[in-house]
């Protein structure tokens, strides 16, 4: 179903006049119809409802990102499915100018899309055009009919290579036939590291609390996190937000600061899934209005798992669960790509995310084919029991995921 209309929340020096004035966006992520944090991040939560009770990881940028360059390429109803069910119904002008702004923004992480074509198959300059203009893509051909297994270990390598050999095999074999026309691909390679707040020594095995009361024992690291001086200024790196059901912190990593991790974590009396349920709720509380009331914090004592988590969705049920049904059925409408007709095939998606104590690596790809310190108390988090947790550019999600 497609992301539901939204209450935007207060700000917090709205509501809280002695709350210090929000950090000013690099990136504009809203619209008078879209507000763009909010709609990643309910991609993402709508993706991880998908695999509910296990660990898993998604790129909402990298899915965006892939059905955007298919939305340039189409026309009609098929257009207003993708652009209604994914980006909340916002203008197609709206969406590519965010998305290409976003990319130029994004100079410490790589970001590659593609379009593998087939050489029998004649797409529009205008359209390859707009896959340059809007997401900087290359265009490659290719010769699916003759040689499908090597084009796509060809798609395998590009991906391979754009993520630093940690996906492998993204195409499966089976997803390359004679009839392809196209395949349009993307990749997202982000490493972050944190600025001296854990220590392996500190990293013991901790007991954590499965949802269906078990519990196992996980290496889970320990730190602190503290306001930072530069000269005269106090700069504050990390935020929290507690409600009755749940509470938030971020902190900043990178190596200037530029991306923030974050930790979504249900009250004892919760679980992660009632916790995504809120998050999703229209009259609940969205991920965008926790980036908008989520406050400066002095000090913020942090025990977290480390892991790695690797998933892989295949996302057509998904989208097909989400209304976008037109572009994989023969009636699709990708005239603006070419006059040949054609429609969506196949789409997946595969994600790793990799966190230790000296910080964080995620990675994703998405591919569509086509045929035809001081007295002050500081605020204490135990990570101990399910989590949603991810990575953010200025409050934009772009990665996101669930432990458990």
């Amino acid at each position: 179903m497609p992301p539901k209309k939204r209450r935007i929340a207060k700000k917090a020096e709205e509501s809280n006049p002695k709350a210090p004035p929000e950090k000013k966006s690099k990136i504009s992520k809203e619209t008078p119809e879209v507000d763009f944090s909010e709609l990643f991040a309910s991609l993402a939560l709508r993706i991880l409802t998908t695999a509910d009770g296990e660990a898993s990881i998604a790129s909402p940028s990298s899915i965006c990102l892939t059905l955007a360059a298919a939305a340039a390429g189409a026309r009609g109803s098929t257009k207003k499915e993708i652009l209604d069910s994914i980006f909340g119904g916002a203008e197609e002008s709206e969406i590519n100018t965010f998305l290409r702004r976003t990319l130029r923004e994004l100079t410490d992480i790589t970001v590659a899309n593609a379009i593998f074509v087939d050489e029998s198959f004649e797409t529009k300059q205008e359209y390859k055009r707009d896959l340059k203009k809007y997401f900087n893509a290359v265009v490659q051909s290719a010769d699916f009919a003759r040689n499908g297994d090597k084009e796509a270990e060809k798609i395998n390598a590009y991906i391979r290579k754009k993520t630093k050999g940690l996906i492998q095999g993204l195409i499966p074999p089976d997803a390359i036939s004679g009839g392809t026309r196209f395949v349009l691909a993307n990749a997202v390679y982000l490493t972050a590291k944190f600025h001296d707040i854990f220590d392996e020594k500190d990293t013991k095995l901790r007991v954590f609390y499965n949802e269906d009361k078990t519990k196992k024992k996980v290496p889970t690291m320990t730190g602190s996190l503290k306001h930072m001086r530069r000269g005269k200024l106090t700069h504050t790196k990390q935020r929290t937000y507690s409600t009755a059901n749940f509470e938030y912190v971020d902190f900043c990593i990178g190596k200037y600061h530029e991306f923030q991790f974050f930790v979504i974590l249900p009250k004892k009396n919760s679980t992660c899934s009632k916790l995504k349920a809120l998050l999703l709720d229209s009259n609940g509380i969205s991920f965008g209005d926790i980036q908008k009331e989520a406050e400066p914090e002095r000090e913020v004592h942090l025990v977290l798992p480390k892991f790695k988590i690797e998933a892989t969705f295949d996302l057509v049920p998904f989208l097909r669960g989400c209304g976008m049904q037109e572009a994989f059925s023969p009636a699709a409408d990708f005239s603006g790509m070419s006059d040949e007709s054609v429609h969506i095939d196949f789409a997946g998606h595969k994600a790793i995310f990799e966190m230790n104590e000296k910080g964080v690596t995620a990675v994703a790809a998405t591919y569509c084919t086509s045929v035809a310190v001081s007295t002050y108390d500081p605020f204490q988090m135990i990570v101990n029991r399910p989590f949603l947790y991810g990575i953010c550019y200025d409050g934009l999600p772009l990665f996101m995921g669930q432990y458990y």
